[in-house]
């Protein structure tokens, strides 16, 4: 513990072995390595298959390499776990935006501001399609 992970050469010290790869995806993400990211991420996922959270945070990691449809993919996954999760249905809508779903974009959108209101601030220009 505390060494560099040999697959990504991050320190994550004062962590369980058994928790770094749930919590040094930040690390890595922050370091610039999203594959590195995306790895951990999975090793998590496949710790805790039926973690929305994991999943959403899978497609964050995906969107910055530009995997869209994989990340839209692992958003619907995690809404399916947890369909009041509002943040993952505002990350779903701007995948969808990126590449140019603008219905899809939209209704998602509406998801999260029903679920979340403050979610309303994280979607500026909806309208300006």
């Amino acid at each position: 513990m505390g060494e560099p992970s040999s697959s990504t050469g991050l320190s994550c010290s004062n962590r369980r072995i058994t928790r770094m790869p749930c919590t040094c995806w930040h690390a890595a993400r922050r370091a610039g390595q999203p594959e590195a990211a995306e790895n951990l991420i999975r090793r998590a996922i496949s710790i805790l298959p039926n973690s929305a959270d994991f999943l959403g945070n899978l497609g964050l990691v995906l969107m910055d390499q530009h995997k869209i449809d994989q990340a839209i993919a692992a958003y619907q996954q995690a809404i399916r776990l947890r369909p009041n999760f509002a943040q993952a249905h505002c990350n779903l809508g701007s995948a969808y935006a990126a590449c140019k779903q603008w219905q899809q974009a939209a209704a998602a959108f509406e998801t999260a501001v029903q679920l979340s209101p403050i979610c309303s601030k994280l979607t500026p220009g909806l309208a300006m399609r």
